[in-house]
């Protein structure tokens, strides 16, 4: 759980940034003041106090209780950015409390949406898409190289030894040069990932290369894995490498903040190992 807080780092800096956006224009627009008694040294202390209280304990939280919230944090900062710029110029020609506040929280909320829709959602999912950078990450493992394998190795003959917890694997379609058909089922309402699996190349125990073409109505990215095992004493060293291939630039955003390579290189490690998995990953996983 832990670290699946600590992996918000990129989302904190965002987020901060953001708030150090609205907080200025908020002050140059004339909507706050900085406190009178609030000056020198205490002025920068006080405002990392602010940031963390305000950008930090959100992200924490949701981190901890509802990941699916976190997107909410930067969707709310820009938002609120995008309205005070919007409503400024309209209440200069509007007398004094003509706009009554109720309406800067409806118009807060659905410009939330309309922004989460433009970013995260489908108006722009079909757009700018492009390779995410091939990221790669070593780390040990004890166990035989057999195990380790058949964890990581998506291989219709052995489907429960498989890390991710009730995954189905099914023929390829009629004309299809796909190896397989693989389905990961996800909690809840969670889309389930449906995609085509090609095998490239696989030495059992050793190595192994694939790469996947998610079927109509399964959103996740295309992806390109590679994995190599190597015996070092004990223990068994994994070079796992993964691109995500052809993506939207909101889909992009996404994992990028949620630091989805390190947090699916964590749950893999966590899962082999059979310790809880508190991972964002982990928390999709049906309970075994």
């Amino acid at each position: 759980m832990l670290t699946r807080v600590i992996l918000q780092y990129r989302r904190f800096v965002l987020c901060s940034i953001l708030f150090t956006v609205f907080f200025s224009l908020g002050i140059l627009l004339g909507y706050a003041e900085w406190p009178e008694n609030v000056r020198g040294p205490l002025a920068p202390v006080a405002y990392l106090i602010a940031v963390i209280i305000c950008v930090g304990t959100p992200i924490v939280l949701f981190s901890v209780l509802a990941t699916f919230m976190l997107p909410l944090v930067e969707i709310w900062l820009v938002s609120l950015i995008v309205l005070m710029l919007v409503f400024t110029p309209m209440r200069a020609f509007l007398p004094t409390d003509t706009i009554p506040g109720w309406v800067d929280c409806i118009a807060l909320g659905a410009l939330s949406i309309l922004t989460y829709l433009a970013v995260y959602g489908s108006w722009f999912g079909g757009i700018i898409k492009k390779d995410m950078k091939k990221h790669t990450k070593i780390f040990y493992l004890a166990g035989e190289p057999e195990d380790i394998w058949n964890a990581f190795f998506p291989n219709p003959e052995n489907p429960n030894r498989y890390y991710w917890p009730n995954t189905q694997f099914l023929p390829p379609p009629n004309g299809s040069k796909a190896s397989f058909i693989m389905t990961l089922p996800r909690r809840g309402d969670l889309e389930n990932m449906t995609q085509e699996v090609f095998i490239e190349y696989a030495q059992p125990f050793s190595e192994f290369r694939f790469s996947t073409l998610s079927l109509p109505g399964c959103s996740d990215p295309n992806q390109i894995v590679e994995v190599k095992i190597t015996p070092n004493g004990k223990k068994c060293q994994v070079e796992y490498t993964r691109q995500l291939v052809d993506v939207p630039i909101g889909k992009r955003l996404f994992l990028y903040l949620t630091n989805d390579f390190r947090d699916t290189v964590h749950s893999m490690k966590r899962r082999f190992a059979g310790r809880r998995d508190g991972s964002l990953q982990g928390r999709q996983m049906l309970r075994d």
